[in-house]
């Protein structure tokens, strides 16, 4: 049994994976607590509600995703190379879970997804993180247009807002029809277009 500075790290955990293989509304507090053995006084002990947890769950996955995000978009890569490394990223957004493999697609719009209008904290945490990824997305852009790797008409804030759609339109569409073949062909059409978004 875990320790109790871990238990809080366990259920965040736990929920985490619960939320985006589930959503939100389908993940019980009474799933959350069988699953990482707690009672419903630990559970309350560390999050006065479910949404506090789901506050907690955003941050942790926005962490995960902040630090995968700098190492593609801060390297010397030219800007379509790092667009089609974040196409890849989302591509492969996979959970293993009960010995099932789920595909999650970018996590935090999968979180979006389920958490929208659940409440002003979990909008605003969401918000966040989906300003803050929409920003190495525009950045990209601008670079990119800047030294002529990218062409296109429109300025690079359309451009971000374009491709971060079609990330989720990937993430939609690849949990539409289960199987790794099916994502990697919708990657590979949104990666050749970079070029015409």
């Amino acid at each position: 049994m875990p320790r109790n500075s871990n238990r809080r790290e366990l259920i965040i955990n736990i929920a985490q994976t619960r939320f985006l293989i589930s959503g939100y509304d389908a993940v019980t507090v009474d799933e959350l607590c069988n699953l990482s053995s707690s009672t419903k006084g630990s559970f309350y002990h560390f999050f006065p509600n479910k949404e506090a947890l789901a506050v907690d769950v955003i941050n942790h996955v926005w962490q995960l995703s902040q630090s995968e995000m700098e190492l593609i978009f801060t390297s010397d890569a030219s800007a379509d190379e790092k667009l089609v490394r974040e196409i890849e990223r989302v591509a492969n957004g996979y959970l293993r879970f009960d010995g099932k493999r789920y595909y999650i697609g970018c996590p935090i719009g999968t979180l979006a997804v389920s958490l929208r209008g659940k409440g002003q904290k979990l909008t605003r945490r969401l918000n966040f993180a989906l300003n803050h990824m929409r920003q190495f997305y525009m950045n990209a852009f601008e670079s990119g247009l800047s030294r002529g790797q990218l062409r296109s008409n429109k300025n690079a804030s359309d451009l971000a807002d374009q491709f971060q759609i079609s990330l989720q339109g990937l993430s939609t569409l690849g949990k539409a029809h289960p199987g790794n073949a099916k994502v990697q062909e919708l990657a590979a059409i949104l990666i050749a277009n970079i070029s015409d978004l």
